[in-house]
């Protein structure tokens, strides 16, 4: 039979656990930011702002379009188009057209999310 000390340590364990997996688990910023790295420079526009943007890279210009809450490629010279069947909309979402030389990110208020060694 139960005592009542033993459902208090119960009940003070399960919230301990809890709350640690709280401060543990990671958290996603909310994404506000796309960061666009091509030869040309990095580019950091908002994210909500509806806006179409075309940046160089060796094979040509990729037009990428800011809508809402989300970013896509509209077009690039790159041979295969993988880049334009893709889109992101989180922090740490990513769009990378490789043969063009560009990157697309998504990131939170500019603080480092994750740390990796």
């Amino acid at each position: 039979m139960l005592k009542k000390a033993d459902i208090i340590i119960a009940l003070v364990c399960v919230l301990t656990v809890a709350g640690l997996s709280l401060l543990i688990l990671p958290s996603r910023a909310p994404a506000q930011n796309v960061i666009i790295t091509c030869d040309g420079g990095r580019y950091i526009y908002q994210l909500g702002q509806d806006l179409t943007v075309s940046v160089p890279g060796p094979l040509g210009l990729t037009v990428i379009q800011i809508s809402g809450s989300s970013v896509r490629v509209l077009s690039s010279p790159c041979p295969g188009g993988d880049c334009m069947r893709m889109s992101a909309s989180k922090s740490g979402d990513f769009i990378a057209c490789l043969p063009n030389r560009v990157m697309i990110t998504i990131g939170g208020d500019g603080e480092v999310d994750d740390v990796a060694y």
